[in-house]
């Protein structure tokens, strides 16, 4: 972090955080001449800045000239090593190394000939590499780093240099401390827990500093395992960074890599304990035991065990010790003990154990030595001497596996290093080859996401639509950074080595490869006047006239935003108010704008002029750009010529059936399909006919009855009228009145109809004999044949009242019978309960014919908005302005009727005899709860009805309440059009049923990406400002 003081060393801090390199060096030098405790951090970040830009000599030069500052020569001259071996000057870096080694002892010796040693090895020097190699193994014989890089060194010196190129090739940091990448990375993001500020700021420590950690390690109470891993990592660190420090704390020499494998230890038993993934636990484990002394290996391996439990136990709940000075111990025993009684098989252990025996050896002579005496312990060991495979053998094959596993993830990293969509394709196809070969659960979901990512990468790298590509590149950025949050909170060795290098590759090629094509692409822009050229712009009161202009983006263009149309100085017209809109338009988008321009008299007189427009926009990267100058030509009428609009949806806009056949559009099918179920069959059948309130279910069955000619006879009642006191005899009487009535006429009477007592003592025979009656007068009315058909309207009525409980569940039986007496056939209509309807009584309605009404197709929609209202027999919508309204109603012809009928009365209004996508807005909006020159007023919860509930309460699936929630909750998800995940809904009872159920309604719709979105547009604008 910065320091807390002011100053240019902060300020230089901050600059070079934000990207600022020049200004940081000018501060940073600035901060070298000033005597204080940052001085020296100055000299050294100085530095450090030149030699990231490539200038070693100068940063040489830096270092050199502040000398003084330091008390620690080496730290400065092995800086100074590390900038050349940058360089590639390795020989340059030896001498360094070489000359150093007089002036230090002990462990430091050693860490400078294996620094030494490495420039001869990056050189290609193999020989001279071996040789100081062998020297440190003889002066220091438990020195194991050494002994790992001779093998390492021989290996480079056969290896084709296709290997060299993809291998691990050892960097310096390796030689010099025989770490792997998962310990330079955790030592890399040390807190420094312990360590003052002043310490901080140096960047090296000094005995004290040392003394100071330590003593609070000690006064720790309790176990607080994390706060003490952070401590030992500190330790750590320095001793990595300050090794002569480390050499004088106390007599003893604080180790790297003993305090690291104390760090990893005590990590693993606070990732046991904070529940989190045991194959973290496990990767910290392993590393402690690979790092630590056989002495100290019983607690990490203890803890390594337990991870294999089936009921997780807090660590200090396996202890059985307690040592002398009453700290708690967990050994293998206790955990044996309790793996035996959680009945945990040993092969699940056994499994896993090459891999943990090539970390450390500590683990084989434990858990399978000859002393072992435990009872699981000797299971285990049984298991592993019965395995067909010698044991040996198995340690071998998972060292070559992890060497292919190496290779492969090397290989990526050289690939991600120069990206192409191909190379992307071919990571993601390595990956998917790692996979049946990872050992751990947890890194083989990792490698999966990345696959993933890849693959989508790919897809980022050949698109060329513009939104297209941000949308893929604003995911993949995301995600990537996802996945390395969360391997730097939970990691594990393959993570760190392997995907994180990838991932962190990709990433900085996506961003950069995203940031340069943001910069070059272009947009592609066109304005034109949605009038057609003989079009006539009506002249407002005040002499202005209003432009309706579309602007469009092609397709693949960079966006753009704060829209500015100006009309440039020009003969006789001036703007009348600024034309501006600030919103981002993207590529492949259009949007409707209104120029308001005032002619002059001259001009009107003419009744046409051209108006020379320019645009002025900002681009993605905020530059203003103008465009060339357009001429949009205009014709010009007075208000006088306006003829009014008749309005023929005022009539049906109320929710009146549809009986003028002018006004009825679409359905022709559906009513051909009707009419021969019932008229070409044998009697006795039934077609019925549902769906949502509104939808013109009973304006279909009045055209229905129009169809129905001689020898049909329908008979047309609604169940709306029934009385429910005694559902039977008004059922019958409604369909008696309706025979009497339609016979009257036709001027038939005087029947003597079945009266009131004969229809409550046989109900069924009087109907009967009534439906004789009827059949009669017709015959005898000159009919050669009849055939009776029923039209029942609001059929689903029965439903909520037997539901209620006012009529009696076995009327159905009543229905059934009077169908199976064959003496007619019908057409019932109801709402969308009719399903619930007819599965709850199934056997009485057995041989219905059923089918939902749905919306109009597109054509019919575009005939019933179009052919009422035509101008002169041709259509008044003008661009888009059909397809907008199409989108807003979704062909709902309950919407369009209302929305149609708005519509012509704010023409006649505004006097504009044709229709933009401006009056459809302008009339959504006053639909919604918006401004309404019209006065006409916003619409009620009332009118959406027919999208909440399918019937009345007592039969819905859900609360009216319930289902509002639900509905607003998409509508408010969807503002970006994309619609809403499941997840982004109120977690409702019955969710999913109550979504299936709005979808059956064609209320919701769910798109490929499983979005849900409300199907009439015009309800979602509602929702949002008033749900």
């Amino acid at each position: 972090g910065l320091p807390k003081t002011s100053g240019p060393y902060t300020d230089a801090k901050r600059e070079e955080l934000s990207g600022n390199l020049k200004a940081a060096e000018t501060l940073y030098r600035r901060a070298t001449n000033q005597q204080g405790q940052y001085q020296g951090s100055a000299v050294k970040d100085l530095a450090s800045l030149l030699n990231r830009q490539g200038r070693t000599d100068e940063a040489i030069k830096v270092l050199n000239e502040h000398m003084t500052l330091f008390p620690d020569v080496v730290q400065i001259e092995r800086m100074k090593a590390d900038f050349l071996i940058k360089a590639k000057r390795y020989e340059d870096a030896r001498r360094i190394f070489a000359s150093l080694q007089k002036k230090v002892r002990g462990a430091v010796g050693a860490i400078l000939l294996r620094q030494e040693a490495y420039c001869f090895y990056a050189d290609g020097k193999y020989d001279d590499a071996l040789s100081i190699l062998e020297k440190i193994r003889r002066t220091w014989p438990n020195d194991s780093v050494a002994a790992g890089l001779i093998e390492k060194v021989r290996i480079a010196q056969t290896a084709a240099p296709e290997w060299l190129a993809n291998e691990d090739i050892l960097d310096l940091a390796g030689f010099e401390s025989g770490l792997s990448v998962f310990d330079r990375f955790v030592l890399g993001h040390c807190k420094l827990l312990g360590v003052d500020d002043r310490a901080r700021a140096r960047g090296e420590f000094e005995v004290r500093d040392f003394y100071q950690v330590q003593k609070q390690l000690g006064n720790i109470q309790g176990r607080r395992s994390r706060e003490r891993a952070e401590l030992h990592l500190s330790l750590a660190t320095m001793a990595h960074r300050s090794p002569n420090s480390a050499d004088g704390v106390r007599g003893e020499v604080i180790s790297v890599h003993s305090s690291l494998g104390s760090y990893f230890a005590f990590m693993g038993e606070a990732t046991i304990s904070d529940g989190v993934h045991m194959d973290v636990a496990r990767c910290y484990l392993t590393e402690a035991l690979r790092l630590t002394a056989r002495k100290q290996a019983e607690m990490p391996l203890a803890y390594l065990l337990s991870t294999y439990l089936t009921q997780r136990i807090q660590p200090a709940e396996l202890a059985r010790t307690v040592t002398r000075n009453r700290r708690i111990h967990v050994s293998v025993v206790d955990v044996a003990d309790e793996l035996s009684r959680q009945g945990v098989s040993p092969s699940s252990i056994f499994h896993d154990l090459p891999y943990y025996a090539t970390a450390s050896g500590h683990v084989v002579e434990r858990l399978l030595g000859e002393q072992t005496t435990h009872p699981y312990l000797l299971e285990l060991r049984t298991m592993c001497r019965a395995h067909p495979t010698p044991f040996e053998e198995l340690i071998e094959a998972e060292s070559e596996r992890q060497s292919r596993e190496k290779s492969i993830l090397r290989g990526l990293q050289y690939q991600a290093s120069s990206l192409t969509a191909f190379a992307l394709q071919d990571i993601a196809g390595a990956v998917a080859r790692l996979l049946p070969d990872t050992r751990f659960e947890l890194d083989r979901s990792r490698l999966k996401l990345l696959q993933r990512y890849m693959n989508d990468a790919a897809a980022y790298w050949i698109e060329a639509d513009f939104t297209e590509r941000e949308g893929k590149y604003s995911r993949l950025s995301l995600d990537l950074t996802m996945l390395m949050d969360e391997i730097q909170e939970a990691p594990t060795r393959l993570s760190i080595d392997g995907l994180m290098p990838v991932a962190e590759l990709v990433y900085q090629a996506v961003s950069n490869n995203f940031e340069e094509y943001r910069e070059t692409a272009k947009p592609v822009l066109e304005l034109r006047p949605v009038l057609l050229q003989d079009d006539r712009s009506m002249i407002e009161t005040d002499g202005s006239v209003m432009l309706t202009l579309e602007l469009s983006s092609a397709a693949g263009g960079a966006p753009v935003e704060g829209i500015d149309v100006l009309v440039v100085d020009g003969a006789g017209v001036s703007q009348k108010m600024s034309c501006h809109s600030p919103e981002v338009l993207r590529g492949g988008d259009r949007r409707i704008l209104q120029l308001h321009v005032r002619p002059d008299s001259k001009l009107i007189s003419d009744e046409t002029f051209s108006v020379p427009i320019q645009m002025s926009y900002l681009t993605h990267a905020q530059k203003t750009v103008q465009s060339p100058t357009i001429r949009i030509s205009v014709r010009v009428g007075a208000a006088t010529e306006f003829e009014t609009i008749e309005n023929p949806y005022k009539t049906y806009s109320g929710g009146t059936v549809v009986d003028d056949p002018h006004m009825f559009f679409g359905r022709q099918d559906l009513i051909a399909r009707m009419v021969d179920v019932v008229t070409n069959n044998a009697l006795g059948q039934c077609f019925g006919l549902y769906g949502q309130k509104r939808s013109g279910k009973t304006s279909v069955l009045e055209q229905t009855r129009n169809r129905l000619q001689r020898p049909n006879f329908p008979i047309m009642v609604t169940l709306g009228t029934l009385e429910t006191k005694d559902a039977s005899f008004s059922f019958l009487r409604l369909f008696i009145e309706a025979m009497e009535d339609r016979l009257e006429m036709m001027g038939i009477s005087g029947i003597a109809w079945p009266d009131r007592n004969a229809l409550r003592e046989s109900p069924l025979e009087a109907f009967r004999r009534a439906l004789h009656l009827c059949r009669n007068a017709l015959l005898s009315d000159g009919w050669a044949s009849c055939r009776l058909i029923l039209l029942i309207d609001e059929f689903t009525y029965l439903y909520e009242y037997i539901r209620e409980g006012i009529v009696d569940r076995h009327f159905m039986r009543q229905w059934k019978a009077m169908l199976q007496m064959q003496e007619f056939s019908a057409v019932v209509v109801g709402q969308d309960s009719m399903p619930r309807f007819k599965k709850e009584f199934q056997n009485e309605f057995g041989g219905i014919h059923d089918e939902r009404i749905t919306y109009l197709s597109d054509t019919e929609a575009r005939n019933l908005a179009e052919q009422p209202i035509l101008l002169n027999n041709q259509t008044r919508y003008r661009g888009k302005a059909l397809t907008r309204l199409l989108q807003l109603t979704a062909g709902n012809p309950w919407f369009l009727q209302i929305f149609c009928d708005r519509l012509v009365r704010y023409l006649n209004h505004v006097h504009r005899p044709h229709i933009t996508e401006a009056e459809v807005e302008a009339v959504m909006l006053a639909l919604i709860g918006g401004p309404d020159p019209t006065s006409g007023s916003p619409l009620g919860e009332e009118t959406f009805d027919p999208l909440i509930t399918a019937a009345g309460e007592n039969v819905a699936e859900a609360p009216r309440e319930q289902y509002l929630r639900l509905l607003t909750a998409i509508a408010n998800s969807s503002i970006s059009g994309a619609g809403a995940f499941k997840g982004d809904l109120p977690q409702v009872e019955g969710l999913d049923h109550l979504l299936k159920d709005m979808m059956d309604r064609e209320v919701i719709v769910q798109n490929a990406a499983q979005r849900y979105s409300i199907r009439v547009e015009l309800f979602t604008h509602w929702l949002r400002r008033n749900g």
